[in-house]
């Protein structure tokens, strides 16, 4: 997952959420958001249709985390718990320079209701607006960081999609002989391996069947999934501390050893056909595993749960 400024990197802060209306026709006014906009907030400007040409007196100094829509989307409206598609701007309060941006790399995945400031200022937020935040540098610097008196960071945060963070489709009594799974109310598996041999072809379980689009050949997908090794009973891969991946579904293997992702081809082509908010249990021997190894021990066999979360064109 792309991070923000080591400003924000650095942030330890557990959030607390207000709940969100799921009533369509209430949309903002039914849900309160922990973030409420203020008189400071208000005076940041941000324009364009796409990366926006922030304004603001400066210096911007802000005492309390403040936020305002600069447009206010027409989507449904996030809730702890699913994941946000987002572009982001982050400026300095003291003389509106630039800190960190995402719209030269790319789009981020975000929880909303992770451990960080961002999800109090996403969560309540319908899909589609822009919204603007004035944010104490002090609320989030990392401990002993030396921090210049009324330092403020601004940031601008585009909502372009979201969607619900595990799978939520219709639920599957397992089949005798599969590794039993076991998942949190966030949707992270927990693994039970069976005390027997290894199996030694591919097996595939469907755990929960989806009602959304159907993914076929090719399609860029957006998974949860976690691998486990079958022989030593330990997490090999699992986007559930980070951010959920976005992969293709074809037969190339994911291997991303900096962020511990390891997604064999085998595994992701057996994800068409199949539709958005499944849940699958894959048992993937040596032979169908990694082409490239991804230091995985030759003869191992891997589990894999993946959660089908969106589709993306």
């Amino acid at each position: 997952m792309r991070t923000f400024s080591a400003l924000v990197v650095a942030t330890g802060l557990v959030i607390s959420l207000a709940a969100c209306s799921s009533t369509p026709a209430d949309q903002l006014a039914a849900c309160t958001p922990s973030v409420s906009e203020g008189s400071i907030s208000k005076l940041v400007e941000a324009t364009g249709a796409s990366e926006p040409t922030v304004n603001f007196p400066t210096p911007l100094i802000a005492t309390s985390t403040q936020r305002s829509f600069e447009t206010v989307g027409e989507g449904r409206i996030l809730k702890p718990g699913d994941i946000a598609e987002i572009q982001y701007s982050q400026l300095s309060g003291s003389d509106a320079s630039p800190v960190a941006t995402s719209w030269d790399t790319g789009s981020l995945l975000y929880p909303v209701g992770s451990k960080d400031f961002i999800a109090d200022l996403l969560a309540c937020t319908p899909i589609g607006s822009r919204i603007v935040a004035t944010v104490p540098v002090s609320s989030y610097a990392a401990e002993g960081a030396e921090i210049p008196e009324g330092a403020t960071a601004v940031f601008v945060i585009d909502v372009l999609d979201g969607f619900a963070g595990k799978a939520d489709g219709t639920v599957h009594l397992q089949q005798n002989g599969f590794p039993a799974v076991v998942t949190a109310p966030n949707g992270q598996p927990g693994f039970q391996i069976p005390k027997t041999d290894a199996p030694t072809e591919f097996l595939t379980e469907q755990l929960q069947t989806g009602h959304g689009d159907t993914v076929e050949e090719g399609d860029d997908v957006v998974v949860q999934m976690a691998g486990i090794q079958w022989t030593t009973n330990t997490i090999l891969t699992s986007t559930w501390e980070t951010s959920p991946l976005r992969t293709s579904a074809s037969a190339s293997d994911t291997v991303d050893t900096d962020n511990g992702i390891f997604l064999p081809g085998t595994v992701k082509q057996k994800l068409v056909g199949k539709t958005v908010g499944s849940q699958l249990l894959f048992v993937v021997p040596a032979k169908y595993g990694f082409e490239g190894g991804g230091g995985i021990a030759a003869d191992e066999t891997l589990v894999y749960v993946v959660d089908i979360l969106a589709i993306q064109k």
